[in-house]
């Protein structure tokens, strides 16, 4: 809405050359777009894709969701119990599914803050958690690109089998060539 008021002062001219300006840049995303639709839907990086998925993702997924529910339930006992005798308000931390929340949100390193432990022993374990989230995040970032890269045979690779095959029939060549001679 502010964006729209500061262009209504503008003069027209300058407002039809910011539309212009817009309209190239959606024209630059379509064909880059229209670049990339041949690689999107080859058989090859769908393939890739599906594996990767089928080896690493769903891991990755099972890790996740352990931490989540292990931690939502950690957050729960520590915080509910400490909360109650001090007094202080544990507001996310009535139940473990509330506590499903503040586990998810760490554990994606979003940390919206509405949400968060009061106790010594409920900050400690978040804390830990959010160490583990962001050693999960790097872990996952190494196995996905790990297993994508065996997934997709790379040119240069195949270049090289190639060179060494040929490298190897010379050799036998040369082999048998001098086996004959003598």
């Amino acid at each position: 809405a502010t964006l729209l008021g500061a262009t209504a002062a503008l003069p027209k001219q300058l407002r039809q050359l910011l539309q212009m300006a817009w309209f190239l840049r959606m024209a630059r995303c379509l064909k880059i777009l229209q670049q990339l639709h041949p690689a999107l839907f080859s058989r090859k990086l769908s393939g890739s894709i599906r594996h990767v998925f089928n080896s690493s993702a769903l891991a990755i997924l099972a890790v996740l969701s352990f931490l989540v529910v292990v931690s939502a339930s950690l957050l729960y006992l520590v915080e509910s119990d400490r909360c109650e005798e001090r007094g202080l308000p544990c507001a996310g931390f009535e139940s473990i599914p509330a506590s499903f929340w503040f586990s998810t949100i760490t554990l994606t390193t979003v940390g919206y803050g509405d949400v968060y432990p009061f106790t010594a022993l409920g900050r400690a374990v978040a804390a830990f958690l959010a160490v583990c989230a962001v050693i999960l995040l790097s872990l996952s970032a190494a196995l996905l690109s790990v297993n994508l890269a065996a997934a997709t045979p790379s040119r240069s690779t195949q270049h090289l089998e190639q060179r060494e095959k040929e490298m190897l029939m010379d050799l036998k060549k040369s082999w048998d060539t001098l086996a004959h001679s003598q």
